[in-house]
């Protein structure tokens, strides 16, 4: 029906009539953040009369008033750097100076209000989005409040930039939340802002402080008051060194809710090489970046990607297609930024600052160009469409440089794809095995040779034949898996920058991964003496702050091995059921882990335990 659509009590109703006074835009674009403001300057630029519905009193999100005024990875080209450029150009007159690879918070909020506004562009500060103007499954506008007044505006393509995907859930759109586990997205995170008084340079840090669901106001609220005091922000004296000017206005919240699109990126896939490959819209590069270290509950992908192969800091690029911003089923609507089409085991990769505000001028020309042509966004003609990104930089296969490593100079960087049996060969024996075996596992049809190195007297090649094998859903080397748990293997990978697993606790999820029964009763054990668990060579790294932390890996991975194996072994439940619940249901219970970045802060991962448990026992119901 046609009218004004709201969430009342978690349920979207058409709640009122559209009032004859809306007034008309060629496009609308709710949330002015890090997509959205690169968004609305693009429609802009292609003389489009555009509405920005921003909340806060600035444009830019987390890049300006959330002040992350440096970028991690990401690809270079696009409007973007024109901005950054311009707001770096007016530092000579007086205004803090920023980090080399930077740029100025406060003038890259100036810049970007003053182009849209010169080009004609609408900006309403301080307003909300309360409704969608829908007919059936066309979007037609939005309904906010600024003040105490609502308003409403129509126009032929509404942008959902909001980050959480506010518009797109109240226009009915299909989207998921989180991990299959217990729907928990990535931790959140909130920026210190410092002046550097040597240099007189801003300077900003951010502190990890926990989990939150973006979609229960009572929790997201209580995060930003709780985020605001931790003890990172606290300092004897604040005179010395670097001065405290403020703590940014809101949480930095790195996924919230996911689109389901016309097309879906997912992380296998992209791996894997077997991702859409036409109508690509600009290409993002990152790690998976998931900052929490409770990858026991994490997806099976990112699992195998992480666990098994310690691949966290590997690097790769991935072309994001135009069906990732259409919203599966609905009209006259468009996503831009970290909430697009891709998997929560993907989302980590592309919601780096760069990439996000490329996502928002591609989705602002697809958007000039739907209106222009007068046609759905569906039907645009792609041909055009890449002109233009290609003209301005945001699209280019420069950009697509496949597998980095990171660590080693760019010449030296990227990782030739596919690895031939010898580089396999050669990986499996190293101490840097991950890709290795992710391609034994995936790429080897004849798996021959991996029962051969299984008798090899080189250990590391034994056991990563292994683990290859188990990661290909194959048991034959599941006995040296098993011997790796007994010892509690403690040696640590160097596949990756930082964020190595632990070889026996991969060699725990792998076995669980198997369901390999003979290794219940000692798993179980892992889990009932879990205070005992003291490796014997412990190194300190980001990953692994101290041994509680170092034992939280173990436990956690035996917890859900030990499920898995219970699900596809009803005898073994009650056996299973009995250890795990005389562990976690005692109060006393109580381990900690640290989130990436601050080894200072420890949190409580007693209940999170708690729950995956219980998420656990459901599945076998």
């Amino acid at each position: 029906m046609r009218g004004i659509y709201r969430l009342m009590n978690d349920e979207r109703r058409l709640a009122a009539e559209i009032p004859q006074n809306a007034r008309e835009y060629d496009a609308i674009v709710v949330g002015g953040g890090t997509a959205g403001a690169i968004a609305a300057l693009a429609l802009s630029m292609e003389e489009c009369r555009v509405l920005v519905v921003e909340r806060l009193n600035c444009l830019g999100g987390m890049g300006t008033a959330g002040r992350i005024e440096n970028y991690y990875f990401g690809c270079r080209g696009g409007l973007y750097e024109q901005i950054d450029a311009e707001a770096k150009g007016s530092e000579p007159l007086g205004y803090t100076v920023s980090y080399p690879n930077g740029y100025n918070c406060e003038l890259k909020e100036r810049v970007l209000e003053e182009k849209i506004r010169d080009l004609g562009g609408e900006i309403a500060y301080g307003a909300d989005l309360t409704g969608v103007i829908m007919d059936g499954n066309t979007v037609l506008g939005v309904e906010y409040i600024q003040g105490a007044q609502l308003h409403c505006a129509c126009a032929p393509v509404v942008i959902d930039a909001t980050a959480e995907g506010y518009l797109c859930q109240i226009a009915g759109a299909e989207y998921t939340l989180g991990r299959e586990l217990d729907q928990k997205v990535q931790p959140f995170g909130n920026v210190r802002i410092d002046l550097v008084e040597e240099s007189m340079t801003g300077s900003h840090s951010y502190t990890d402080c926990g989990y939150v669901s973006p979609i229960v106001p009572e929790q997201y609220s209580q995060a930003i008051l709780s985020a605001s005091r931790f003890s990172t922000y606290l300092l004897d004296d604040y005179r010395i060194g670097r001065r405290l000017l403020g703590i940014t206005p809101y949480i930095g919240m790195r996924e919230g809710m996911l689109i389901q699109g016309e097309e879906r990126l997912r992380l296998q896939d992209v791996v894997n090489g077997v991702s859409p490959k036409e109508k690509i819209l600009f290409y993002a590069y990152s790690n998976a970046d998931n900052h929490g270290k409770d990858m026991a509950f994490e997806n099976r992908p990112q699992q195998d990607w992480m666990i098994a192969c310690s691949l966290w800091g590997l690097n790769f690029s991935l072309g994001v297609p135009m069906g990732c911003v259409i919203p599966r089923g609905i009209h006259g609507l468009l996503a831009a930024g970290r909430l697009i089409s891709v998997d929560h085991d993907l989302a980590s990769c592309v919601r780096m600052e760069r990439d996000v505000q490329k996502c928002g001028e591609a989705v602002g020309y697809l958007a000039a160009l739907a209106v222009r042509d007068r046609v759905d966004v569906r039907d645009v003609d792609y041909e055009k469409l890449e002109k233009k990104l290609r003209a301005s930089g945001c699209l280019t296969e420069k950009n697509h440089v496949g597998f980095m490593d990171s660590r080693l100079p760019a010449r030296q960087a990227r990782i030739k794809m596919p690895l031939s049996p010898e580089e396999i060969k050669a990986g499996l024996a190293s101490d840097s095995p991950g890709m290795a075996i992710w391609q034994a596992a995936h790429a080897w049809q004849d798996r021959s040779p991996l029962y051969a190195f299984l008798a090899d007297e080189n250990d590391h090649l034994r056991i990563h034949a292994a683990m290859a094998l188990a990661l290909a859903g194959e048991d034959a080397g599941a006995e040296i898996l098993l011997e790796c748990v007994r010892k509690q293997d403690d040696f640590v990978p160097a596949t990756s920058r930082k964020y190595n697993m632990i070889r026996g606790a991969a060699a725990l999820y792998l076995l669980g991964r198997i369901a390999y029964a003979p290794a219940l009763d000692d798993i179980l054990h892992i889990i009932h003496d879990w205070q005992q668990i003291h490796p014997a060579n412990f190194k300190k790294d980001e990953f692994l702050a101290d041994e509680e932390e170092y034992r939280f890996q173990y436990l956690s991975q035996a917890i859900v091995a030990a499920e898995e194996i219970a699900l596809l072994h009803p005898a073994a439940r009650e056996k299973t059921d009995a250890v795990i619940h005389g562990v976690i249901d005692d109060p006393a219970f109580s381990i900690h882990s640290t989130l990436k970045g601050r080894q200072q802060l420890k949190y409580q991962m007693a209940d999170m335990i708690r729950h995956a448990v219980d998420c656990l026992e459901k599945k076998r119901k």
